[in-house]
């Protein structure tokens, strides 16, 4: 999950214990296994807080509204991430996976992977959502 999000697993773990945030599953020996629908969550809740929303104000909001909030967030391209946003989409599209983790890779070590994630993982995928059900 932290991999994944962004968000440090010692922080998952407040927010779980803090604010009942996610509820994981856990194995006999008592690991954590979290669900498709906790990923999601807290990838919404990790956009939020990550543009100045308070994690107090977030967790109040309905599982629509989190999710609502957070694409308004993912709408909001930078002109100066088009291109590559576009050439991710491409790349996706082609379903060309080297190219895509290379360029997935270029931009996380010139912005880091948080930030990556915000400017173009979330749009990607957005689009990508939007032309699967367009296509349908």
């Amino acid at each position: 999950m932290e991999q994944l999000s962004g968000v440090k697993a010692h922080t998952i773990r407040i927010w779980e214990q803090r604010y009942n945030l996610l509820k994981p599953s856990r194995t006999t020996t008592n690991i954590r296994t979290y669900s498709e629908t906790d990923l999601r969550r807290l990838l919404n809740v990790a956009t939020l807080c990550a543009r100045g929303h308070r994690i107090s104000q977030v967790v109040r909001l309905s599982e629509e509204e989190c999710q609502t909030a957070a694409l308004a967030f993912c709408n909001e391209v930078k002109p100066a991430d088009s291109a590559r946003l576009n050439a991710l989409l491409g790349a996706a599209l082609d379903l060309d996976e080297p190219r895509l983790h290379r360029q997935f890779d270029e931009a996380i070590s010139e912005m880091g992977t948080e930030e990556t994630m915000l400017r173009l993982g979330y749009p990607l995928l957005q689009r990508l959502g939007y032309r699967g059900r367009k296509a349908r």
